[in-house]
């Protein structure tokens, strides 16, 4: 497993259900953050509705896991952060959500 990520579970409007972050440099309150929505808090307004689509096809997609996603997210303290992330879709107590375990691209930054 990476030693930096940002792990987040979501329900099909974008609900943070869980969300696990170390990040380098990132201070995320992952208990504050459950239950909020995760495009209105992480997504720049600007590519919003885009991310969004992406969820819903993955959300309702038949197969498990898809290709990684490379975004944009926008941390707390109002930087920007470039992730390559992996969308699983999984099932917990019979409810069916969406994990993404993003890494940095390190490149991005270079």
């Amino acid at each position: 497993m990476h030693k930096h990520y940002l792990k987040v579970v979501l329900d099909n409007m974008g609900t943070i259900l869980d969300i696990e972050c170390t990040l380098k440099d990132v201070s995320i309150d992952s208990e504050g953050l459950i239950g909020k929505n995760w495009f209105d808090t992480f997504i720049d307004d600007r590519k919003k509705e885009n991310i969004y689509n992406v969820h819903k096809v993955i959300f309702d997609a038949n197969n498990q896991r898809l290709k990684l996603y490379q975004n944009e997210i926008r941390c707390p303290d109002g930087t920007y952060r470039c992730l390559d992330f992996l969308n699983t879709v999984k099932y917990i107590d019979n409810k069916k959500v969406v994990e993404s375990f993003g890494v940095e691209d390190m490149e991005a930054y270079s």
